[in-house]
Parts: C-alpha cells; structure tokens; sequence
C-alpha cells in the first residue's frame, strides 16, 4: 500500500514487483490521472482520508509513503495511528529525497 500515491508512479513501479498494490491520495483528480495512465489488473486506487480504516481493512504487508509525509499535519501523530493499525509483520517504508534539504 502507498499512502499519498498521487498520480501513482510508484505504486505502478510496485505493481512490477509485487502482486497486488493499494495507491492511496485524498486528491480525485491526481487518482483518475493514475488511473487512466497505470491501467493493470494488481494496481487499485483508493480515494480516502480514512488512511487508518483502510489499513485495518486491507491488512497490507508493506506501507510506503513516498515523498508524502511532509504533506501530513505534525499535530494528528499519523505515524503512531499507523503503527498501532498494523497487521502483524506489516513494515513501513518513508521514502524521500533528503539531497533537496541540502540546497
């Protein structure tokens, strides 16, 4: 599952590797782009707020937020609902650009 997916470039990038992959976005617009680009059988897009109760009902193996976190409010502690929203195993990956901190 890749929280706050976009237009879904890596959560296609994921369908290559995996066999069934969630993007998640609250944006209708950026969702209906990824879903007319990245039309495939193992990729679904969810337009959702509700990130903790799609968690709890996918039941993922892998989380990825991908260039997303900074976009989430610091005061909601998102982080600490995910984490106790996990299925057992479940891993989360935060993946960014930190050389654009460096400018």
């Amino acid at each position: 599952m890749e929280i706050g997916c976009g237009k879904g470039w890596f959560s296609n990038w994921l369908a290559d590797r995996v066999p069934n992959v969630i993007g998640q976005d609250v944006l209708r617009y950026e969702l209906e782009i990824g879903t007319n680009i990245f039309a495939r059988s193992n990729l679904n897009f969810v337009l959702t707020e509700n990130v903790i109760r799609l968690i709890k009902k996918e039941r993922p193996d892998l989380i990825v937020l991908n260039c997303s976190l900074q976009y989430i409010d610091p005061n909601t502690n998102f982080l600490m609902k995910v984490k106790e929203a996990l299925p057992p195993n479940c891993e989360i990956h935060i993946i960014d650009t930190p050389g654009l901190l460096f400018r």
